[in-house]
């Protein structure tokens, strides 16, 4: 069995031990990050420390409204997967693998299509900026860089000469 794979049903058996089948019908829960679309990552990364025109603004919040829908569903279908995946490893008697590896492939199709959206949008929000936008993106971007690099010297220990 692959690595990713692997991770994959990890993942999924994870989310739906812990309840990720049996939630209210109505409740919305988050997705996960590379699932949320170019929104997250932009207001944390691409865009953070850029000022946007409030045509911009629109744009991207029509961009935003035109994916949810879509990722709503690709959830849904991924909840469902997670539940038949936890089904298959709570059932008495020994495991159907090969039940196990599709559910699996399945799921991972669905996170490769969230990846590829969220590809999609980042390019549409680049190509959404002006070059003085990117240029001020960039160099938040280097520095915000700078800084998670400062942390993490710090936050390592150092080894101690014996």
């Amino acid at each position: 069995m692959s690595k990713k794979l692997f991770l994959v049903m990890a993942l999924g058996v994870t989310g739906a031990l812990a309840g990720g089948s049996g939630r209210a019908q109505d409740a919305s829960p988050p997705m996960p990050l590379m699932m949320q679309g170019a929104h997250r990552m932009m207001k944390m990364g691409l865009l953070a420390g850029v000022d946007l025109t409030p045509e911009q603004k629109a744009e991207l919040d029509a961009m935003r409204k035109d994916n949810r829908d879509t990722m709503r569903a690709k959830m849904g279908r991924m909840r469902l997967i997670d539940g038949q995946i936890a089904a298959v490893l709570m059932a008495d008697g020994p495991v159907d693998r090969s039940k196990l590896a599709g559910l699996a492939q399945q799921k991972a199709a669905l996170m490769d299509e969230g990846r590829q959206a969220w590809i999609d949008a980042a390019i549409k929000v680049h190509d959404l900026l002006t070059p003085q936008q990117l240029a001020t993106a960039r160099s938040v971007h280097e520095k915000m860089e700078s800084l998670r690099s400062q942390m993490h010297a710090l936050m390592t220990p150092t080894s101690q000469a014996d």
